[in-house]
């Protein structure tokens, strides 16, 4: 088939512009959770002490050689900037869809239109805003590599270079895939019909499949070398004792990119696109039974076979792994960079093998045809348009993430641990380290005093927000609250020299501050000596704070009993001990429909507040307990100073509501 025009092109690279102006819009230049660990082998390669055992190991269930070689060098030359790897995250699928184009060339026959509509379509998908959790978290090449690993060998081995040289390119993208993802290992059998396609005698084919069997074996060997078996594995018994949870659950792996944002349940419309998606896939393996002897049709089949198979087996695989544990997560964003490719490989199975180019389709399969193409464009409109919504709700996050982050030499706050990484010394020791090596921009805040950071601003404006009040809840601890618009609220002391010193950091009570003025609130400890309180806005990007309008002081704080009540609902999870005691749980109000405002942490009989934090993790396993996706973000951990803790006193945590000053007491999981 000929090359299409300039205009056909640039429609198709068109989701790929939509989707890189998309990652420059919401991309914020943060590490986040996992990343860290990355970081950590940029900073062992500048401080050469990088070795070859700390890029191979085990990581959960993967060997992640080649994403941290590649990852490696791009913070090596940009000196940690997230958004280079957002920009490697683009390129790689740019790969797949130069790939996919390339097969398509070749594989299908008739106009030009049916090459164009076939790879848009696939251009929509690969690019399609709904994998926004892979998009915005660089370290995620890991799931787009091994695709990318696949398409190019499938394009080598349909290329008019010499077999064993094709054989020897393919086994080396295999290996990269396998040693980028778990799934990943899935290519070196998938590859195998593209590979003895090459070859036209038996006896070639016998070597090639020898040689192939071999490479497998050292591949295997070596990535199982040392390998541990990581969590609860699920029992044959209990997947088929829960078999329908296990089919439906796969289904929705499987329509889970295009089940979005149309205002219907998400699960069941995922549950019921994965059972078409998979309808069409037998319809395609009964029709290719039927016409496999026909001249070239198995040739012109296969990569697309190879893709699709990449997403069943992808499937099978998370979904045995999750289905009986944590089913609600199969809908992950993330998981939607594989299940997508079953789609682009239909969209081109479909015309090849069911709407020959030498006689046009009757008008019945012209229409059902049209109408399919014209739902899942309807589809991905809505998909996209949430997933947008979400990338935007993402962005908010990391930009307070980053202001998190920005005063972590100055603040210890439970932000640290509920935003950056969950382990606190370790996390203080690596962004110390990465500090010397520039790695943050802009650089984190040394100085407490806040005039260091001031904008041109008038505080009397009310421009950036509010400080509205501030009450004294007992036990040393003082609630401000008020109202901004900024990636944080730092809440300052007045020194007696007159300087602002920042001591704390407000937590936000409404998802999205960066929109209209957001309310805020903060319990905190009186730092010595400080009677009058101030509030100033954060800006994460510039790296500049405004003072808020209003000033609070001590002396006439007024005082407000919380009242503790003996039932909320949510639960203290663990407690674990160390340098810093780690608190960790899920609160939620259910009159209100939303996480709790707050989790206090109490000390004794008459209930001394020793600590607070905001809900803000996602738990997935509370939305499914109480069926209400509004309870995703309510999870909590707050470290506790051991310093705070008198000698034998049991910690209790409380689920606190600010309309009504009440406080609910979350169970001890441990007493269950």
């Amino acid at each position: 088939m000929k090359r299409l025009p300039i205009a056909a092109l640039i429609l198709i690279a068109s989701p790929a512009i939509a989707l890189g102006l998309l990652l420059y819009l919401y991309g914020v230049d943060v590490p986040f959770w996992d990343q860290w660990s990355v970081l950590g082998l940029a900073e062992a390669f500048h401080l050469h002490i990088l070795t070859f055992g700390q890029l191979f190991a085990q990581y959960n269930e993967h060997r992640l050689f080649f994403p941290r070689v590649l990852l490696l060098g791009i913070d090596a030359l940009a000196h940690g900037n997230v958004k280079y790897e957002l920009a490697a995250l683009w390129l790689l699928a740019a790969i797949v869809l130069l790939n996919v184009y390339r097969l398509a060339r070749l594989t299908l026959q008739g106009t030009a239109v049916r090459l164009l509509t076939g790879t848009f379509l696939a251009s929509l998908l690969i690019f399609s805003p709904i994998q926004y959790q892979n998009w915005l978290w660089g370290m995620q090449v890991d799931m787009l590599l091994p695709m990318a690993c696949l398409s190019t060998a499938l394009v080598v081995l349909y290329s008019n270079r010499g077999p064993w040289l094709k054989l020897a390119i393919a086994a080396a993208l295999a290996t990269v895939a396998g040693y980028s993802y778990l799934n990943g290992l899935s290519c070196w059998v998938l590859l195998i019909p593209a590979v003895l396609q090459q070859f036209k005698s038996k006896p070639a084919k016998l070597r090639a499949a020898s040689i192939w069997i071999a490479l497998v074996v050292f591949s295997l060997a070596a990535y199982f070398h040392d390998y541990r078996f990581l969590g609860s594995r699920p029992e044959l018994s209990d997947l088929l004792a829960h078999s329908e949870l296990v089919i439906i659950s796969f289904l929705g792996f499987l329509g889970a990119p295009l089940s979005f944002g149309t205002g219907i349940n998400e699960e069941r419309l995922a549950h019921f696109i994965g059972a078409a998606i998979v309808l069409l896939a037998a319809l395609v393996g009964v029709r290719l039974i039927d016409s496999w002897r026909k001249p070239g049709m198995l040739w012109r089949c296969t990569p697309w076979l190879t893709i699709g198979a990449y997403a069943l087996v992808t499937a099978v695989i998370v979904t045995l792994g999750r289905a009986t544990s944590s089913p609600q997560r199969l809908l992950e964003s993330r998981y939607t960079s594989f299940s997508v490719y079953l789609f682009v490989a239909l969209i081109f199975l479909w015309p090849i093998l069911f709407a020959p180019p030498d006689a046009p389709p009757p008008g019945w399969k012209r229409w059902s045809i049209e109408g399919a193409v014209g739902v899942i464009l309807l589809l991905q409109f809505f998909t996209s348009l949430y997933a947008i919504g979400q990338m935007k709700e993402t962005r908010t996050d990391r930009l307070e993430s980053k202001a998190c982050l920005a005063f972590f030499n100055l603040i210890d706050d439970p932000c640290q641990t509920q935003r950056l990484d969950w382990d606190p010394m370790l996390l203080k020791q690596r962004v110390q380290s990465l500090e010397r090596l520039d790695f943050f921009h802009p650089p984190l805040v040394q100085s407490p005093d806040l005039r260091l950071l001031a904008g041109s601003a008038d505080p009397s404006s009310k421009q950036y927000g509010v400080f509205e009040s501030l009450t004294n809840a007992g036990s040393g601890f003082y609630r401000a609250s008020g109202s901004g618009v900024a990636d944080a609220i730092v809440l300052t002391y007045l020194r007696a020299d007159g300087a602002p010193v920042s001591f704390a950091m407000a937590d936000w009570m409404k998802t999205n501050p960066s929109n209209n003025p957001a309310g805020w609130e903060k319990w905190f400890e009186l730092p010595p000596n400080a009677d009058r309180i101030q509030a100033w806005a954060y800006d994460a990007l510039a790296g500049r704070a405004f003072l808020l309008f209003g000033e609070q002081r001590i002396s006439s704080a007024p005082p407000t009993n919380v009242r503790f009540a003996p039932k909320a609902r949510g639960f203290l999870d663990t407690v674990d001990a160390g340098d810093v005691l780690v608190v960790k749980g899920w609160a939620v109000l259910l009159s209100q429909h939303k996480p709790a405002d707050m989790t206090l942490l109490t000390c004794g009989d008459n209930n001394a507040i020793v600590a607070a934090g905001q809900p803000w993790q996602i738990r997935p396993d509370v939305v499914r307990e109480l069926g209400d996706a509004r309870y995703l973000k309510s999870g909590w951990q707050i470290p506790v100073r051991p310093e705070k803790m008198p000698p034998g006193c049991e910690v209790k945590a409380w689920a606190y509501d600010a309309a009504s000053n009440e406080a609910g007491l979350l169970p001890d999981l441990k007493s269950k």
